[in-house]
């Protein structure tokens, strides 16, 4: 019996379904309809983000829950927020007022606030995370190019990770977590097109590693980091037919997938989104039991580069 040739198109949507099969399975851990959660973190039982309100769409607010499901306000009133990362009991995260936007450390256990002496990227909220003395964080030079920075909150020492060109681009921080510290750059380049590239930093040695991408996929972002050094990113790869959605810089189609490296091993997919779906930040910790906690958000819906829906919150277990 000859056999049959399959159409490209179903081809793809059949190993992609394998993939999806093969792939974690990813809980939601926060929606309310109206509302945008973002830029999730955890440890310990806690999960922090933030989110706006249905009255007020553009003023965010940090929040923390605890693992009784008790939610505070991180921000203090008066403030905005932008979420960060956690350690033990101390959360970083943004926080900005008419005087500015500041790095600010939070005790969960005594409530206490520390502002750190340290200058960013207003605009871009700075993205802090900390691990141990180590808060990597979005900064920016006198002549307004980004930065990724880190800090030691112990000594004051402050490390200048990459910077990005004096136009058509940027450099952005991931996470800081034990030893290795993970950021991006954007470049953009003609009309509607762009570039981009994931780094990892070794903070004892110095070490820059750029993480290598496979020909044909289209975008590599988000990036998340564990203290074994294995990282989590996102990855936008082309495909067709139904289920593909069009990408947000041009009407190429493609799907969305959260990808795991370890340290010196084979990159594999951890998640396939559905619909078109895209994350925001993504935060790996501990998980209890072994492997590791990935939080992150998800935006509902990409069509003809615009969202459909509110972004909700997820988390993934995935290796150590």
């Amino acid at each position: 019996m000859p056999r049959l040739a399959l159409p490209f198109a179903l081809l793809v949507l059949f190993a992609l379904a394998a993939t999806a099969l093969a792939a974690s399975h990813a809980t939601r851990i926060q929606s309310k309809n109206g509302q945008d959660a973002l830029r999730p973190f955890g440890a310990g039982g806690y999960v922090g983000f933030q989110e706006n309100s249905v009255a007020h769409r553009n003023h965010y607010d940090v929040f923390l829950r605890a693992p009784s499901g008790q939610t505070i306000q991180v921000n203090r009133p008066g403030t905005t927020g932008e979420a960060g990362g956690i350690e033990g009991n101390t959360v970083i995260y943004s926080e900005g007022s008419h005087a500015g936007t500041t790095l600010t450390l939070y005790d969960i256990a005594t409530g206490q606030y520390t502002p750190l002496p340290v200058t960013g990227k207003p605009a871009a909220g700075l993205h802090p995370t900390v691990s141990g003395p180590w808060v990597l964080y979005w900064g920016e030079t006198a002549s307004h190019r980004s930065t990724v920075q880190l800090y030691n909150i112990q000594t004051g020492e402050n490390r200048i990770l990459g910077t990005g060109p004096a136009r058509d681009g940027y450099v952005y921080p991931g996470q800081v977590n034990g030893d290795h510290a993970v950021w991006g750059n954007v470049l953009h380049y003609g009309k509607r097109r762009q570039t981009d590239a994931l780094f990892l930093t070794q903070i004892s040695t110095g070490k820059t590693t750029a993480l290598k991408r496979p020909r044909g996929e289209l975008y590599e972002y988000t990036p998340a980091v564990t203290p074994q050094g294995t990282v989590f990113f996102t990855r936008q790869r082309p495909c067709s037919g139904r289920g593909c959605q069009s990408r947000v810089h041009n009407t190429q189609r493609a799907v969305n997938q959260i990808m795991v490296q370890p340290l010196g091993g084979k990159q594999r997919v951890l998640l396939t989104l559905p619909h078109g779906d895209d994350t925001g930040s993504l935060f790996a910790a501990p998980a209890p039991g072994g492997g590791t906690t990935l939080f992150f958000g998800r935006y509902p819906w990409l069509r003809n580069g615009k969202f459909y829906g509110y972004s909700s919150l997820f988390q993934v277990h995935g290796p150590a």
